[in-house]
C-alpha cells in the first residue's frame, strides 16, 4: 500500500489481479486489473506499489516482469519492460524519482530512470 500526493490510498492485490485506490474517506476511485496486452500472456500479477511526485502510480507485475505506470486516475500510461527485470517484487521511488525495483528470485535491487 502506498499513498499519493493528493492522499489517495492505493494497494496492490495479486491474488485479487487489481489494484485499488480510494481516497480519504475511503470511497472507491478506480480499479486497475492491468493493460490487455499483459493479461493475454501471464496474468496481471501486482505485488509492488508505490507513488512518484508527479502522482503516478508505479505497479510491479510479478508474471509479466514489468512495471505498469499509470496516472492518479487509472489510465495505463506506459510500461517499463526493458531492463531485464526478473519478478520484480517491491519498489520505491526517491526524492529525484529515481525508481528502485527489488527481484524476488535474483535478490537484486535495480535503480531505473523512468522520467
Amino acid at each position: 500500500m502506498c499513498e499519493n500526493r493528493n492522499l489517495d490510498i492505493c494497494g496492490a492485490d495479486c491474488e485479487a489481479q487489481a489494484v485499488v485506490v480510494v481516497n480519504q474517506a475511503g470511497t472507491p476511485q478506480f480499479k486497475y486489473t492491468g493493460h490487455p496486452s499483459t493479461t493475454k500472456e501471464e496474468k496481471f500479477y501486482p505485488h509492488g506499489i508505490t507513488t512518484d511526485s508527479q502522482s503516478l502510480i508505479l505497479i510491479a507485475d510479478y508474471y509479466n516482469k514489468s512495471v505498469h505506470i499509470i496516472d492518479q486516475d487509472g489510465q495505463f500510461l506506459r510500461f517499463i519492460n526493458k531492463c531485464d527485470l526478473e519478478n520484480p517484487w517491491s519498489l520505491c521511488v526517491d526524492t529525484r524519482d529515481n525508481l528502485f525495483v527489488a527481484e524476488n528470485m535474483s535478490c537484486k535491487v535495480k535503480k531505473i530512470k523512468y522520467l
